[in-house]
């Protein structure tokens, strides 16, 4: 029971100075000193643990850990210093409460007395010059929330090292782990308390540090439940309380707590079950017939082509007044020969024009180019207006394909009377990129997917910004560019991803499948967005079903593959690049996104790469570097970021690059794409050596790199100035 001391005035004491046994006058400026004492006024000892709480309005401040105490003996705890780190402090009369045995861990004579209560006023602050910053806009927000892996936020487990719910019994231990993320745009550096209930008692109060912007943090497991309350069999509930003492000012003050009820047996629990193996990708069967389609090749408008010149890939502006050449693009889709005569019908507004014969078949994946065949005028007539050219392969099923459903393409073109000119190249106003940049800032803080089943769509809103940063940076609208862009949600990326791997397999020996099905499965478990060849054109697809600044990141991201692609195709000429070029390659898409978010953020005055001098963020680059530097060859995307570091402070070529990145911290946006296009640039024999040379002075540059990227944040960096939790990758980690 809560005892009063000899010359004290009660059993628990606040005072404004250590070493008193009676109130003083307390302010929020200073420290407060809390003082308790309790007895046990019996004639029997207690030989097992209890504990001793004092509590703040109702929240607890403090925990006390007793092994025991003898008969009639007093425990007592002098000038305990620490509220101000358990609870934000505020001015006024407040209750303080010591409860003695608050888990009912000892049986008493008496349960009624274990509880003293009073009050204290605390004056508000005195400072004569009250620091004025203004309020922020962006705050944390703490919330329950299941780490990757995990089957909850709140998990009980009978079985060590779990992360899903398990079988529990009142005779075997429970592990109880918990996550939570910091859902907020604002990071934080302060200390959290996190509080477990069972019953609402509370069983275990364990302190975290700070947290950043989207980050979760998951427990270790917690196996104390039995040592802090006596549990019977039966329903429990577990409630967790993220930020109990509400040390940290929230967006949301609301979402803090998770319950849930858990069934406690007797007896021993099952053995773990075998954990299933994940499926293995299944290959198709190998083609054994030929499949004719459609030809596609990239820079080609095929599989049908209309100009009014010859020897052309591209479609031209047509006109009735000029004559019109038709290329027809056929492809023998498979591995097997199609060795039967087979003829292709090109319709004109669905009559039949012509029909091209195969006398001798198609060899195996072979693209045929059937070009320039000019008596489309004379075989119809030709209007001003919209027609359509269809070609129907094989229409008489001469060939036994692997699939007959794929052997029509059509395409409707325009002819106009007159001279018909190009159109000019897109130009956007200064006026023009502010608006579509007008509401960049509000984008980037939504907390929402770009693309989801259920709901709102950006995809327009992320095209217009990702076509405004592009033209910033090239001079030229994604308009212009042979690109198609495809923002899908993740079902539907997978899909084009399974789509896109099924064209390759069926060209593809059977010895390959092996390789090509792991790195479908790769591309499918690690990847947010991807560039290929497909159509005629570049296709970038990205998986927007994730935040929309991450979404924005990858897109450019992509574009900077696809510029390479354009710029320098060379690089890309190798049926299987090697994993030394692909590493250059990201590099260079790295560096380019990074351009692209230095322009957005100049261009429309916002902070978008800017993170606070908190620990958390120290911690966050030495790790990722120690991680990379550690294994630098276990993923290409890892050995691009280093690439990119040891080509600025290792390439003599870049001389004046260094110093300015040695100087400033950074690299401006005129550097970073100059970078860019300066391994673009690189020739293809050129990247396995060049590559392979920087890489030998990691060790040099090692703590170099570490430290200009920790130089780059900023000691007491107002919150709405923090930049995206989507975007620190190019803003920390890249030169």
């Amino acid at each position: 029971m809560p005892f009063t001391p000899r010359n004290w005035v009660s059993p628990l004491v606040a005072t404004g100075t250590p070493g008193q046994n009676k109130t003083t006058k307390l302010s929020v400026d200073g420290t407060t000193y809390i003082s308790w004492a309790v007895i046990n006024d019996s004639r029997n000892s207690i030989e097992y643990t209890f504990f001793v709480d004092v509590y703040l309005d109702d929240v607890l401040a403090e925990r006390w850990r007793s092994d025991g105490i003898e008969a009639n003996q007093l425990i007592s705890v002098t000038d305990w210093e620490s509220l101000s780190t358990r609870v934000r402090l505020q001015p006024g009369t407040h209750t303080l409460k010591l409860v003695v045995d608050p888990t009912n861990l000892v049986p008493e004579t008496d349960e009624s007395d274990n509880v003293f209560v009073s009050a204290f006023t605390w004056e508000p602050s005195t400072n004569d010059v009250p620091v004025v910053t203004p309020v922020p806009t962006k705050l944390p927000d703490l919330v329950p929330s299941a780490p990757n892996g995990w089957a909850d936020s709140l998990i009980a487990t009978s079985y060590r090292g779990d992360k899903a719910d398990g079988p529990l019994s009142v005779n075997v231990p429970t592990y109880i782990s918990y996550g939570f993320q910091n859902r907020g745009r604002a990071s934080f550096e302060g200390n959290i308390w996190v509080y477990l209930y069972l019953d609402d008692v509370l069983v275990s109060a364990q302190m975290g540090s700070g947290l950043l912007a989207d980050e979760t943090a998951g427990s270790s497991e917690w196996t104390e439940l039995f040592d802090v309350i006596n549990v019977t069999p039966g329903v429990h509930t577990l409630r967790l309380e993220v930020d109990a003492t509400n040390l940290i000012p929230e967006v949301d003050e609301r979402n803090n707590t998770v319950k849930r009820e858990f069934i406690w047996g007797t007896g021993g629990v099952p053995p773990k079950p075998a954990v299933a193996p994940p499926p293995v990708a299944t290959a198709p069967a190998p083609l054994t017939l030929p499949n004719l389609v459609p030809g596609w090749r990239l820079n080609w408008d095929g599989p049908i082509i209309v100009s009014h010149e010859t020897e052309t890939f591209l479609n031209s502006h047509l006109t009735v007044d000029a004559t019109p050449f038709v290329d027809v693009i056929i492809h023998n889709e498979s591995i097997v020969e199609a060795t039967a005569p087979f003829f292709v019908d090109l319709y004109f507004d669905d009559r039949v024009v012509h029909t091209f014969e195969f006398p001798e078949g198609m060899e195996p994946n072979r693209l045929w180019w059937l070009p320039d065949w000019d008596e489309l005028a004379t075989r119809t007539q030709i209007t001003e207006g919209a027609h359509t050219l269809k070609i129907v392969i094989d229409p008489d099923n001469a060939v036994t394909e692997a699939d007959e459903g794929d052997n029509v393409y059509q395409v409707t073109l325009i002819w106009r009377t007159g001279i018909v000119e190009a159109p000019a190249p897109t130009i956007y106003s200064t006026q023009e990129l502010r608006q579509k940049l007008a509401g960049l800032q509000a984008l980037i803080d939504t907390r929402e997917p770009a693309l989801s089943p259920d709901g709102r769509d950006y995809t327009q809103e992320i095209l217009e910004v990702a076509d405004a940063g592009y033209y910033l940076l090239t001079g030229k609208s994604l308009l212009d560019e042979r690109v198609d862009i495809y923002l899908l949600n993740h079902k539907d990326y997978l899909a084009w991803i399974d789509d896109h791997y099924a064209e390759r397999l069926a060209l593809n020996e059977e010895a390959k499948y092996a390789a090509l099905l792991a790195e479908r499965e790769k591309t499918k478990a690690s990847s947010a967005g991807l560039k290929v060849s497909r159509f005629g054109k570049v296709a970038v697809v990205i998986d927007a079903e994730r935040d929309l600044a991450n979404v924005i990141g990858s897109l450019a991201h992509e574009l900077g593959h696809m510029r390479q692609a354009f710029l320098n195709p060379t690089q890309d000429d190798g049926a299987n690049p090697s994993f030394l070029c692909e590493a250059i390659q990201e590099a260079q898409a790295q560096q380019f996104e990074r351009a692209f978010w230095l322009k957005l953020e100049a261009f429309a005055g916002l902070t978008l790469l800017t993170y606070p001098d908190y620990q958390g963020f120290r911690d966050l680059v030495d790790n990722r570097f120690d991680y990379w530097f550690a294994d630098p060859g276990q993923d290409e995307h890892f050995m691009g970021y280093l690439l990119q570091w040891l080509v600025v402070l290792d390439d003599p070529g870049l001389a004046e690059m260094k110093q300015e990145l040695t100087a400033q911290g950074r690299l401006g946006t005129e550097s970073s794409l100059q970078l860019y296009d300066y391994l673009v640039g690189l020739a293809p024999e050129s990247i396995e050596s060049y590559v392979t040379s920087h890489m030998q002075s990691l060790g040099t540059y090692a703590e170099t790199i570490k430290a200009i990227s920790r130089g780059r944040l900023v000691p007491d960096l107002h919150p709405d100035s923090e930049g995206s939790p989507d975007l620190r990758d190019p803003g920390l980690l890249a030169p």
